[in-house]
């Protein structure tokens, strides 16, 4: 969990994503160069469907930071300081490999008739652009030459990827039962329904045999199926998805915001002052109220 989170998060990268977006001008100019060769009409359609193919992209790879993951693989204990491990801390040893993004029509359509009031101010930044439900991350280890699925998203999506789970308790891996799942997806609705920002997190090891199959290392993957449609586990034909199957759940996060315990002394020293505070938040309505609420703020 800890990995995943750090190379999500990779500082590098996710500046670099924001320095250069993806040019659509460049994927047409790709798709028309390899339309050579063919009749007019093929040129003319592999064009269009090129600039089609184009805008979609643009609209999905967007820099979307997770700063809460980040700071989760620290309490872990992970870093990226220079250590005994590498100059690159305890990221040193992996190589990123491939990431394939998911993104679930179901979810989306969803999210489209969500009361405003429950979309705070991060989210209404994204409003309208195609966000991934889940994105796996495939590293190689060099110290063992092996390779290792991480991903992480929407519970309703992370679930259908996994076989089994990690029992903690006990150290041991189970299969993940059709109960299971229904318990993990109603724990993620009742932390979404108390505001809390939830992650899924699942892990599977690459076998040799589908190393070749890796790829392009960025893939992005549209599931169209409709909330009626959801087998038990997700079944795809495709190569990428092929990867993406039999992994191991491993749990769920929730976190949100929680005010420091000095801040609602300091608000009634202000009040006793006459000094009035007010306290504005880039949260949805009722976050910002329970936030307010834990500071000593009267939200009546």
């Amino acid at each position: 969990i800890g990995l995943s989170c750090l190379i999500l998060e990779d500082n590098k990268r996710l500046n670099a994503m924001k320095a250069q977006p993806p040019s659509s001008d460049k994927l047409v100019a790709k798709t028309w160069k390899n339309s050579q060769g063919q009749n007019e009409g093929d040129n003319r359609f592999r064009y269009f469907h090129g600039q089609a193919e184009s805008a979609l992209v643009s609209q999905i790879c967007r820099f979307q930071s997770r700063n809460h993951l980040r700071l989760l693989s620290e309490c872990i204990g992970f870093t990226t300081h220079s250590n005994l491990i590498g100059n690159k801390g305890d990221m040193s040893p992996f190589e990123e490999r491939k990431r394939i993004n998911v993104v679930a029509t179901r979810l989306l359509q969803e999210r489209a008739h969500l009361d405003r009031h429950t979309i705070g101010f991060q989210e209404s930044r994204t409003w309208g652009l195609l966000q991934p439900d889940s994105t796996s991350i495939i590293i190689k280890d060099s110290r063992t030459g092996a390779h290792q699925l991480l991903t992480l998203g929407d519970a309703r999506v992370v679930t259908e990827f996994c076989s089994d789970s990690w029992q903690g308790g006990i150290s041991t891996i189970t299969p993940l039962s059709q109960a299971d799942r229904k318990e993990i997806i109603e724990n993620n609705r009742k932390w979404s329904l108390a505001d809390y920002d939830v992650t899924a997190f699942s892990y599977a090891p690459i076998p040799c045999s589908h190393e070749q199959k890796l790829g392009s290392s960025e893939t992005y993957l549209v599931d169209n199926r409709t909330s009626n449609e959801i087998p038990a586990v997700i079944q795809k034909d495709c190569e990428d998805w092929s990867l993406l199957k039999n992994q191991i759940f491993l749990g769920l996060l929730g976190s949100s915001v929680s005010p420091r315990k000095c801040i609602a002394h300091i608000i009634q020293d202000c009040d006793s002052a006459g000094v009035r505070f007010v306290y504005f938040s880039p949260r949805n309505m009722r976050r910002t109220k329970e936030v307010a609420r834990e500071m000593g703020i009267d939200v009546s």
